[in-house]
C-alpha cells in the first residue's frame, strides 16, 4: 500500500468518525428537547412541548440521517478496497 493509499484511507476514516459523532451529537439533542418537552407538559404548557416534540424528532431524523453517511463511506470503502 502507498503513501497515496494510506492517506486516502486515514482521510476516509476520518470522514466516517465525523458522521458519528455528528449522530452523536444529535442524539444528545434528542434527549435535551425531550426532557423540555416534559417539562412542560409537568407545567402545562403544551404549545411549548409540542415545540419541543418537534424539535426532538428532527434531530432523530438528522441522527439516523449521519448514521447513513457513515454507513455509505464505510460501503465505499469496501468497494475501494
Amino acid at each position: 500500500m502507498g503513501e497515496a493509499d494510506r492517506e486516502h484511507l486515514e482521510h476516509h476514516d476520518r470522514h466516517v468518525a465525523a458522521h458519528e459523532r455528528a449522530a452523536a451529537v444529535h442524539d444528545q439533542a434528542v434527549k435535551m428537547h425531550r426532557r423540555a418537552a416534559e417539562f412542560f407538559e409537568e407545567h402545562d404548557e403544551p404549545g411549548k412541548a409540542d415545540r419541543e416534540h418537534h424539535l426532538a424528532d428532527r434531530e432523530a431524523q438528522e441522527a439516523e440521517t449521519e448514521r447513513r453517511k457513515a454507513a455509505v463511506r464505510q460501503e465505499d470503502l469496501g468497494n475501494w478496497c
